[in-house]
């Protein structure tokens, strides 16, 4: 009850201040949907981990992240969890388990995936949850994600908050099924449609998804049918919904449902409830005042984390020894003896395992290291790339593979928002490789013969490497492996 009702006082006050004019950025208010957010987020263990969208910010709270970090960051503190770089709802705090919130929608789905990868390799008893709207479902990262988690049995729990928009667009013009959850059996796995705007209901649905997926069993799909009491955003009157459609589901707010249930049961009457609610003010005040008062960012910091520092030095280049190899082969050397040296370095992508990936690089790693560290994905793009972004954040090392580096485009969005960013932004380094051929010159036609260093090269956060000589490319495909930041590795056809 606590935290809904610093759900409630908190985004009220905040969306009150932004639309008076006292407050920067944005807000993007998640008043309404404290029970989905409470129910969800209290299911998971501290190590845990959380991922989910720019109106999570009480889930966030409930997972551990203070209001002091809350404040700071919607003041553009320095010392926030963006560093002053973005000044609302748009951060996660990894050290309490929640990801980093940005705005494309729903991108965490995909880095949690990776979250629970690394679960799963490491046979970690830990669970990822990824949350979003019932509009972000219309996605193909939404899609790629659920369907990846479930092919490979991943531990993480897929929520979904249904209330009723995704901005102005009602759920007629968003999906043709009666509910979201209702296509998890297309992907094989249980689908629970819940009451929103029930607490208790959401948790126990949460709960026992969340210990179906640590005990091995999968992904759940959670549907909680809810509704936004404000617009998508402090700008958005909601002029869209009809005045009884509202009054309808203001009479079903969380809050007093709650309050009821427990007044019912003797642990709660006025009294208290005032009690709960001036201490919540007075905290939520006390905060506000202290953050204002903390330093800004300077100028001279906007550059500063674009790249994690590199810790060690690569191996140096020995004597040429044994016969002559081809750049393929290099390659392919380089990984193995990674994967011999370091346990967290493993391959994902498409047909890398037994098949030995589209050019044979992978050949063989499959049946030396087994399932979990030569991963088969389905066709996802996105989901491969947001993935290694995910599994890095967690300590892994890995190295996603693209049949045709042509195939990157719908993996840019992972590539250039969460994994280029993440240092800068969110104050963790992401040490995953990307890798695939490039370039023109066997007759592939214009969809298997890009070079796109050039473009590649120009979005700040990333790396590229373009090795020109088999030699190069093991040395280069070394240190890519061992570099703390996102690395494209081109190699040519």
């Amino acid at each position: 009850y606590e935290f809904m009702m610093t759900g409630r006082l908190l985004e009220t006050r905040l969306h009150n201040m932004y639309r008076g004019g006292r407050l920067g950025g944005a807000v993007y208010p998640g008043v309404g949907q404290e029970a989905a957010q409470v129910g969800f987020a209290y299911a998971l263990e501290q190590e845990d981990v959380f991922g989910g969208t720019h109106r999570d910010l009480l889930a966030q709270l409930t997972k551990g992240v203070t209001l002091e970090e809350t404040l700071l960051n919607f003041y553009g503190k320095a010392s926030a969890p963006t560093k002053g770089r973005d000044g609302n709802s748009h951060f996660g705090v990894l050290d309490k388990g929640t990801l980093m919130v940005i705005s494309p929608l729903p991108d965490a789905y995909a880095v949690a995936v990776g979250t629970a990868m690394a679960f799963d390799q490491r046979n970690e008893r830990r669970v990822a949850m990824a949350d979003c709207g019932e509009g972000a479902t219309a996605t193909g990262t939404w899609h790629e994600a659920v369907n990846s988690a479930a092919v490979l049995k991943l531990p993480i729990v897929f929520t979904v908050q249904n209330n009723q928009y995704a901005y102005s667009t009602p759920n007629d013009r968003e999906f043709g099924l009666p509910y979201v959850a209702h296509r998890a059996d297309g992907y094989g796995i249980p689908g629970v449609v819940v009451d929103g705007n029930d607490v208790l209901e959401c948790y126990a649905a949460a709960r026992q998804a969340v210990e179906r997926a640590r005990a091995g069993d999968g992904p759940t799909l959670i549907e909680a049918v809810t509704f936004r009491h404000y617009g998508h955003a402090g700008h958005d009157p909601a002029e869209y919904v009809k005045p009884d459609e509202r009054d309808a589901w203001m009479a079903k707010d969380p809050i007093p449902r709650f309050e009821e249930f427990l007044a019912a049961r003797g642990l709660l009457d006025e009294a208290r409830i005032a009690e709960v609610k001036e201490r919540i003010e007075q905290k939520i005040k006390t905060s506000m005042e202290w953050a204002q008062e903390q330093a800004d960012p300077t100028a001279d910091m906007v550059a500063t984390d674009l790249f994690a520092d590199r810790t060690g030095e690569a191996p140096a280049a020995g004597a040429p020894a044994g016969d002559p190899i081809t750049m393929l082969d290099a390659i392919h050397q380089a990984m193995d003896e990674e994967m011999q040296r370091d346990e967290r370095v493993f391959i994902l992508g498409e047909d890398v395992g037994p098949f030995g990936g589209a050019f044979k690089v992978t050949k063989g790693l499959f049946e030396k290291y087994g399932p979990h560290r030569v991963v088969d994905m389905p066709i996802a793009e996105s989901t491969i790339i947001g993935a290694a972004a995910g599994a890095a954040l967690m300590g892994q090392r890995p190295i996603a593979e693209l049949q045709y580096t042509d195939f990157i485009y719908p993996g840019m969005d992972q590539l250039f928002n969460e994994a280029a960013k993440y240092n800068w932004k969110g104050g963790h380094s992401v040490p995953m490789v990307v890798r695939g051929p490039s370039g023109a010159g066997l007759r592939a036609g214009p969809f298997h013969s890009i070079s796109p260093e050039g473009m590649l090269a120009h979005h700040p956060g990333l790396k590229i490497v373009v090795p020109s000589t088999p030699t190069a490319a093991k040395g280069l495909m070394l240190a890519a492996i061992r570099d703390p930041n996102p690395v494209v590795f081109l190699e040519h056809k």
